[in-house]
């Protein structure tokens, strides 16, 4: 899905293509980011939830 969105957004914007593929990555990294800090605060938030409150 990805793949196909850049190489939609690449042709559709053939001159600025390496300007929009730069931000497309860019963007993919920061939800890569966002998407593993969630999780990651899942987990530590169903570690937290598994302690048993003193």
């Amino acid at each position: 899905m990805a793949a196909k969105v850049s190489a939609f957004l690449a042709l559709s914007f053939h001159r600025n293509g390496v300007r929009v593929m730069i931000v497309f990555q860019g963007y993919t990294l920061v939800s890569t980011i966002i998407e593993v800090s969630v999780i990651l605060h899942h987990r530590f938030d169903d570690t937290y939830d598994m302690t048993p409150l003193q």
